[in-house]
């Protein structure tokens, strides 16, 4: 996993949310930057294959078109913005033969309204040849965002699908009095899982299915 970093985010729960994620998948399997603009994200993201690809930002909508939005330092990463990065050959499928899950860990990611007018869905996955995306709904705490984040990874590690790992974290955030996983939205194939599958003659092709 690859880990963008919004510098923005409250410097403590990001780094205990970064400390707990690198414990849980430990090097080589994770790593993490804090990027201060789209150029840095979209190297950080393509310059090795990861089965996930994690953006840990502030999430908004533009006031001038209500166009939505990840932070990043002063720069903003607007959907169109995946369009330069095909243009300029920034792209998963570009680099690797691996289409990684892209979380976008931030306010309102996946939202979906009647005045939506571009969503951070479609580009990930048409432009920029992701598996699929998961993300909030809605507007979120920090702390609580990492927590269930941190859930959800841990479950995909040991082997869960997609579809298992959110199911739960939702039960595993409602058992703590806590519904903020009905937040997050899947958009892909419930039964997405990652790691290297085996062939039928149980060899190894490294690639998530």
């Amino acid at each position: 996993m690859a880990m963008a970093i919004d510098p923005g985010l409250n410097p403590d729960l990001t780094e205990r949310h970064r400390a707990n994620l690198s414990t849980l998948l430990q090097k080589p399997d994770f790593t993490s930057e804090k990027c201060d603009d789209t150029a840095s994200v979209a190297t950080l993201l393509v310059e090795r294959p990861v089965d996930v690809a994690y953006l840990y930002c502030h999430g908004g909508y533009s006031t001038d078109d209500g166009l939505p939005f990840l932070q990043f330092g002063n720069r903003k990463l607007y959907p169109s913005t995946l369009g330069a990065w095909r243009t300029e050959r920034l792209t998963f499928t570009d680099h690797s033969p691996i289409q990684p899950l892209v979380v976008l860990n931030g306010c309102g990611t996946v939202e979906f309204t009647t005045h939506t007018l571009a969503n951070f869905v479609d580009d990930v996955v048409v432009r920029c040849g992701a598996a699929g995306v998961i993300g909030t709904e809605i507007t979120i705490e920090q702390g609580v965002a990492g927590c269930a984040m941190e859930h959800l990874i841990g479950n995909v590690r040991s082997g869960s699908s997609l579809g298992e790992a959110l199911r739960n974290l939702r039960w595993e955030m409602a058992r703590r009095g806590n519904t903020i996983g009905f937040a997050y939205a899947l958009h892909c194939m419930s039964g997405l899982r990652f790691g290297a599958p085996t062939t039928a003659r149980g060899e190894s092709e490294g690639r998530n299915d």
